[in-house]
């Protein structure tokens, strides 16, 4: 299982609250981040960097919202959070196995 929804969304709201210009890039293709107005913005580009799709000036919780929905229905970063992190189902902390 990839990182649950609820789990990332909780991440993004907590590091882009804080007001201090944080954007946060996924898989170089999915993007959010803050405006000066303290408004945000969504963006998805293709694999060599051409915008495919951006929401621009929206309330945290609609950015939020449309960096999910992408996310999910492009698939975008699953396989590498799978491969990862097979051990622990989602992306946390690994524990080290003695040998």
């Amino acid at each position: 299982m990839a990182i649950p929804d609820d789990e990332l969304a909780a991440a993004l709201r907590t590091l882009l609250q804080m007001n201090t210009g944080f954007y946060v890039a996924f898989a170089d293709m999915l993007e959010i981040g803050q405006l000066e107005n303290l408004n945000y913005w969504v963006e998805l580009r293709d694999h060599e960097g051409n915008k495919l799709w951006e929401k621009d000036d929206i309330p945290l919780d609609e950015a939020i919202g449309h960096f999910l929905r992408i996310r999910r229905e492009r698939d975008v970063g699953y396989d590498i959070e799978l491969d990862l992190n097979s051990g622990v189902g989602h992306i946390g902390p690994h524990e080290s196995s003695a040998t």
